[in-house]
């Protein structure tokens, strides 16, 4: 164990993974990718970024975005454009975070053109295979109103209600948060406990940065 954590100097563990990659395994680069992500120079991350290009890994299309516009990896090289070019490429081939990212930045028009009705479909998908953030996301809009839609409060509550159910803190507060509102006891109890259990796992919250 002691020899990967310090990955960044054990040339024999990348030689012999890179070469595993190369030969018929290309899911291995996903794997080189998130080792170094942790444990390595910005130079390491970018090269297993690169060869996760190469082999058309969705995983490192997503991280190319992320290293560049998040953590501003200069070593990769790209521009904002670019960047926000690898994400939609992961969105559109399935990846479910860079769908809700992608999501996000039409929805804001940051970085990109304002879309409400593209970005709800982006969130719809991500939330299709991984429910919680963009189940919220999609709920939040839709109770808002989007575009030429009109606020939805029943349809948004359905997706809250269902973001709840995967244990999701944020769609549990806005059940508790409606159904106070319309003064349903029996809603916001099927929440309640849920909560609870947030709210007194409050120093855990904070570990994890959940808010």
């Amino acid at each position: 164990m002691k020899n990967i954590l310090e990955a960044e100097n054990s040339i024999d563990f990348y030689e012999m993974l890179e070469t595993y990659a190369e030969n018929g395994h290309p899911e291995i680069f996903d794997d080189l990718l998130c080792v170094s992500l942790t444990f390595c120079k910005d130079e390491t991350k970018a090269k297993y970024i690169n060869k996760g290009i190469e082999n058309n890994r969705r995983y490192a299309f997503r991280m190319a975005y992320k290293q560049s516009m998040l953590y501003g990896n200069e070593e990769l090289n790209l521009t904002d454009e670019k960047a926000i070019e690898y994400l939609k490429y992961a969105a559109d081939n399935g990846d479910k975070y860079s769908q809700n990212e992608f999501g996000r930045l039409l929805y804001l028009g940051e970085l990109v053109e304002k879309d409400e009705i593209t970005a709800c479909e982006y969130f719809l998908k991500a939330h299709t295979t991984a429910p919680c953030n963009a189940t919220y996301n999609l709920a939040r809009i839709i109770e808002l109103g989007y575009a030429n839609h009109k606020p939805d409060e029943k349809t948004a509550l359905s997706y809250y209600i269902e973001g709840a159910k995967n244990n999701y803190e944020p769609c549990a507060e806005a059940v508790a948060r409606i159904a106070l509102k319309n003064g349903d006891k029996d809603l916001y109890k099927s929440v309640e406990s849920l909560l609870e259990h947030w709210n007194s796992n409050k120093k855990l919250r904070e570990l994890y940065a959940i808010d």
